[in-house]
């Protein structure tokens, strides 16, 4: 009893010099409240929510190993190794050091490390798909770098990325000739058992697929890095590179898409560029990939084929595709406005196109509406106002301009902002027989002030002929305007006293 006692203050001791004190725990442990004595309402309030009570989503698993700088050599060693599983892990490792860019001068200080990473890549691409991302990767990493891109050439990096591209292009031709084939030979009268067995193939093929989108995503990455350099551009250009880009346009990756689209245009700039993509088909798949889902995509693909448009073949083309409906739709996408307007603004350089746009009866309101809703106090974007200038030299487009509801505030913007481009629009619709009738009744209807637009236009040309507007432009498109108005009703006698 006694050594009991003793070892009972001797833990009394320890809990007091620990800053514990008993008492307090058991006047905590009296003051508790006793779960049977309390109410079902009560114990529902004391239960946590249900959404603090779900397990927290893991957070994804890092694809790359941990490594260290100090280790390189280690990781270097294992590219020697016969195994691709111990190359592939000794790639990631430097894959995750060039992750930190301040690793990557220390990477290129080891001069031997781009060396074998190229050999390996030319020597087991074909072998290890892993290894090739890996490895494809790492001259990623470095290819951000301008200053990086000489020891990258040196050691042949853009060469076997290159060597990649085509080897995964023939391969790509070669498994969709395999699946056709399969599928004809399948025929329609084959069973449910060989359709399911076909199927699964298909399937198979479609992971195939993803998985070589992804390694040409990152292999044109690289290359188009690499090609901040003209002569290093020309190089790619002489290996056919536009030719596998185009054909890179029927994959369903949108990242690869995007990719290929910043490279063919990087490359459209030039015209024997331009010729080739053209012959490889590159507008019907540019044709279609304008309507994309993805916003990206569609964006730059219109911008590829305005690139394009400067030929008139390449216009023509176009337009017998039938994408001036799809162009019109697309205008009441804000995003899209601007490089719509730029390509029917080369496609409306043809009467045939302009004839065209006529049988889209809510082309031409739109157009105006943009028109009369831009920000006052400014002349109109030149995309629009040149568009409105090339559709106004087609009688057909003139007159449905004049029956719009929007001409007349049209013709008041040209007085208020006094804007030479848009006044060459009213000049151009005054030149058409038939129509200026139309406009100087419709200007008569809409009001006292649009009534008067004529002795505005006169006050307008005698204020810039006196010098007090510094805008001859203006001038010669005022005096054309009013010499249009040959109609026998305009009272000029009382315009000019006035």
């Amino acid at each position: 009893q006694m050594q009991q006692q003793q070892q009972y203050q001797y833990q009394q001791q320890q809990m007091m010099m620990s800053g514990h004190d008993p008492h307090h725990d058991r006047m905590e442990h009296s003051s508790r409240h006793d779960p049977r004595s309390e109410s079902r309402a009560e114990r529902e309030h004391r239960r946590p929510p249900s959404s603090s009570r779900r397990k927290e989503p893991k957070p994804p698993k890092d694809p790359l190993p941990q490594a260290s700088i100090q280790e390189l050599e280690r990781y270097e060693n294992s590219l020697y190794e016969d195994s691709a599983e111990e190359k592939a892990h000794g790639v990631k490792c430097i894959l995750r050091l060039c992750t930190e860019p301040l690793y990557l001068e220390s990477l290129l200080d080891h001069e031997v490390l781009l060396g074998v990473l190229s050999r390996v890549l030319r020597e087991d691409a074909k072998k290890s798909h892993e290894l090739s991302v890996s490895i494809v990767c790492v001259f990623l990493c470095f290819s951000h770098f301008s200053a990086f891109h000489p020891a990258l050439m040196q050691h042949q990096c853009g060469d076997v990325t290159l060597r990649v591209v085509e080897y995964e292009s023939k391969r790509y031709h070669v498994r969709c000739a395999e699946r056709n084939q399969k599928l004809q030979l399948l025929g329609s009268c084959a069973d449910e058992s060989e359709r399911a067995k076909f199927q699964k193939e298909v399937k198979k093929y479609q992971i195939l697929e993803n998985r070589q989108s992804k390694l040409l995503h990152v292999c044109i990455s690289v290359l188009l890095n690499f090609a901040e350099e003209v002569a290093v551009e020309k190089k790619m250009v002489n290996r056919k590179l536009p030719h596998y880009l185009v054909q890179l346009l029927d994959r369903n990756c949108d990242e690869l898409l995007l990719t290929a689209l910043t490279f063919l245009r990087k490359l459209s700039i030039f015209e024997e560029n331009k010729d080739g993509m053209v012959q490889d088909g590159a507008l019907e798949a540019l044709s279609r990939l304008a309507s994309h889902q993805n916003a990206y995509v569609a964006l730059l693909a219109l911008r590829l084929l305005f690139n394009l448009s400067f030929d008139e073949q390449v216009r023509n083309s176009l337009v017998e595709s039938g994408i001036v409906k799809l162009l019109v739709d697309l205008l009441r996408n804000p995003p899209f406005r601007q490089i719509v307007l730029k390509l029917l603004y080369h496609f409306t350089m043809d009467d045939r196109c302009k004839s065209l746009l006529t049988y889209h009866h809510d082309c031409i309101p739109m157009l105006l509406q943009l028109v009369v809703h831009f920000p006052d106090q400014q002349r109109v974007g030149k995309e629009l106002v040149g568009l409105c200038v090339n559709l106004s030299t087609h009688p057909r487009v003139a007159d449905m301009m004049v029956q719009c509801e929007e001409f007349p505030r049209v013709v008041m913007r040209v007085v208020k902002t006094r804007d030479a481009l848009l006044c060459k629009v009213v000049r151009n619709v005054c030149a058409h027989d038939g129509v200026r009738e139309q406009v100087y009744h419709g200007m008569a209807a809409a009001g006292a002030a649009a009534s008067r637009w004529l002795h505005d236009l006169v006050h307008m040309g005698a204020a810039c002929a006196r010098g007090d507007y510094d805008n001859p432009e203006l001038l010669v498109e005022v005096l054309g305007t009013l010499a249009n108005m040959t109609n026998e009703e305009v009272p000029w006698g009382e315009i000019c006293e006035q």
